[in-house]
């Protein structure tokens, strides 16, 4: 029997988080909430466990509103004793949700509070995983890259999604082997916001120019053309979703800070699924979609913090184990291309500022 949770009024929540907004922007000061315990997230160490699960029932699971099945996490602690979590289990996402383009889907694993308590998921009610789409090779080296690119974010700001490497096994529900492939834990949008006493609010319809915090609109689009990638907006949604496409937004004393997130379709990682959008012909083309609004004072503070930077950033990719010579390699050069640009005033002139958009 599988469990089924009553979603609360999403209304009322709303309401009480638009109004908590308000009186936080109102007094003055800023609204201190206590984050989470996360375990997970404090540690950049791969880790190992298995996730055993209907997979049968879950890799068909790919229209309409997918449902929770039971399953359960086995993982050793620092102790060496093996913790066993039960969850609940399904499908998400979009694009690799698509039986077309990926053969093993998205997940997302939920909790109960009591079950992970003093384990390495305290904290984790509900997560993404971000999984390996096909099971070969050539996908795990896309999600270290996808991994990579939410580590580059970490380094330019405390402002981004946590991540956290594992190395998984898949079993069906009668112990026989799927596949073992690396996969991506991803913090939830709303534990950044706690950890980093903001707010994280739904928003319907798009942004308020006016609201976006300039500096912190200006790193995500510098960082999005760094990675390039053109799947995303800081204003505006996809049809029938919440704000924004592929970035979140955080409310700090009545300003939106952008979260961005999912970086598949960037041509840093290059997935063979990723189409780019018209009139660019090829993923890998970085094409910049920064605000004019946004750049208006300058961008040369930004891209100070890319130079700055570009150390840590570099390293990650020198450093990382698994990543193949070759793709490390290409992906320094990608790299190496984007700060030639940065680094050459006319360039910036040229393919930056005066390509932003006007919204």
């Amino acid at each position: 029997m599988h469990r089924t949770r009553k979603s609360p009024n999403r209304t009322l929540k709303r309401l009480l988080v638009l109004v908590g907004l308000a009186l936080t922007v109102t007094s003055g000061t800023a609204q201190v909430i206590v984050a989470a315990t996360q375990p997970l997230f404090e540690d950049n160490d791969p880790i190992k466990l298995v996730i055993q699960a209907p997979f049968g029932h879950l890799v068909g699971d790919r229209v309409g509103k997918s449902t929770y099945r039971d399953g359960t996490l086995r993982y050793f602690d620092d102790a060496g004793h093996e913790r066993v979590l039960p969850l609940e289990i399904r499908t998400r996402g979009k694009t690799r949700l698509r039986k077309d383009v990926c053969a093993f889907p998205p997940l997302r694993l939920r909790f109960t509070e009591s079950d992970v308590f003093d384990t390495l998921f305290q904290g984790q009610r509900a997560i993404k995983l971000v999984t390996h789409c096909r099971d070969n090779d050539s996908y795990d080296q896309l999600v270290l890259q996808e991994y990579l690119a939410y580590r580059v974010y970490n380094v330019l700001t405390d402002y981004s999604h946590r991540v956290r490497l594992a190395n998984i096994t898949y079993r069906q529900a009668n112990g026989a082997h799927l596949a073992t492939r690396l996969g991506i834990f991803l913090e939830r949008w709303k534990s950044v916001a706690d950890r980093s006493h903001m707010i994280a609010a739904i928003v319907d319809g798009g942004v308020n120019i006016d609201m976006l915090s300039r500096d912190d609109a200006n790193r995500v689009a510098v960082f999005q053309y760094l990675i390039g990638n053109e799947d995303w907006s800081v204003l505006w949604p996809e049809s029938n979703e919440d704000c924004c496409h592929n970035t979140k937004p955080l409310y700090s004393d009545g300003r939106v800070i952008p979260l961005p997130y999912d970086f598949d379709f960037a041509g840093i990682v290059n997935a063979p699924y990723a189409i780019p959008k018209p009139p660019n012909r090829k993923v890998r083309n970085r094409r910049y979609g920064g605000l004019c609004h946004t750049q208006s004072s300058g961008l040369e503070g930004t891209l100070s913090l890319f130079r700055e930077r570009r150390d840590a950033i570099y390293a990650l990719y020198r450093e990382q184990p698994g990543l193949r010579e070759r793709v490390r390699t290409r992906t320094l050069r990608y790299l190496d291309r984007f700060y030639e640009v940065i680094n050459d005033p006319t360039k910036v002139e040229r393919q930056l500022i005066r390509r932003c958009k006007e919204k």
